[in-house]
């Protein structure tokens, strides 16, 4: 007797929310599994469903980032890797991300020893462009950073400067517009005395952690800290900090007292069928 198996892929629903959370700890990373407030109000509009025979088994999240895309988390439920469950799930983000309007580049990040996802993210094409570093930081340890003596100034992040800030730190197009809408996030910039940007940080203290941290040179990560520390929540006494292709950033940060948790790689590759 052959028995047939029913395979769809669907955008989230609330109700996918305990299958989502069972899937969501299959990452092996710190991060504290959403809500299902945040679930429903944040994430399942950005989440598609690999379903067979009324199970969830797989999900994909993603974003667009102006004409980019960024997929968020790659899951698929350990009793069914191997069955290409994966690479349709990309295929259906490539093409939800297309509907939406980004032509061009898409970007991940993927534990350096996460060989299955790995083989997979390069059979689609994409190559490693940096490697990014997940640093647990004490707010303790901030005062162990060395402060740059240049006269800088921390300010809230206005909608019309974020060209100006991502594109003189690095910071890639349309995230910090990504953290604004979702809400709950603390975005500020450093300035120097002739008010170019030198630094730039998206922290949630719900979370907590700040991502993307960027600075001009490391000596001004104290400043950056400073400038968040007062929207901590009380009792939080260390945050996470992804640092993204600033060995001497890592570095000084590792002197500092921080402990380094994830090493990842940045990967880029052409969104399928985007148009050139």
């Amino acid at each position: 007797m052959i028995v047939m198996m029913t395979d769809e892929i669907r955008a989230a629903r609330p109700d996918d929310y305990a299958a989502y959370a069972a899937m969501f700890r299959e990452l092996k990373v710190d991060d504290p599994v959403p809500s299902a407030e945040r679930f429903d109000r944040e994430l399942a509009s950005k989440i598609l469903i690999y379903e067979r025979d009324g199970a969830a088994i797989g999900y994909v999240l993603f974003d667009r980032l102006a004409a980019n895309g960024y997929v968020r988390n790659l899951v698929v439920a350990p009793d069914a890797r191997g069955r290409r469950v994966g690479e349709q799930l990309m295929a259906a983000a490539a093409t939800a991300l297309r509907t939406a309007g980004a032509s061009a580049d898409w970007h991940l990040n993927v534990l350096v020893d996460n060989t299955a996802a790995i083989r997979l993210y390069e059979r689609l094409g994409f190559q490693v462009e940096h490697r990014s570093v997940a640093l647990r930081m004490a707010w303790a340890s901030v005062a162990r950073l060395a402060a740059d003596p240049a006269a800088v100034t921390a300010h809230p992040i206005a909608a019309a400067e974020d060209d100006d800030v991502e594109r003189a730190l690095g910071v890639l197009s349309g995230r910090l517009e990504m953290a604004r809408t979702r809400g709950g996030y603390v975005l500020r910039q450093l300035r120097d005395a002739e008010l170019a940007p030198v630094g730039v940080a998206c922290f949630d203290p719900a979370f907590p952690g700040a991502f993307p941290f960027r600075v001009a040179r490391p000596a001004l990560a104290r400043q950056l800290f400073d400038a968040l520390a007062p929207h901590a929540r009380p009792g939080d006494l260390d945050l996470q900090v992804v640092i993204e292709d600033d060995d001497a950033l890592i570095d000084a940060l590792i002197a500092a007292g921080a402990e380094p948790r994830h090493r990842l790689l940045h990967y880029v590759g052409r969104i399928p069928g985007a148009s050139l």
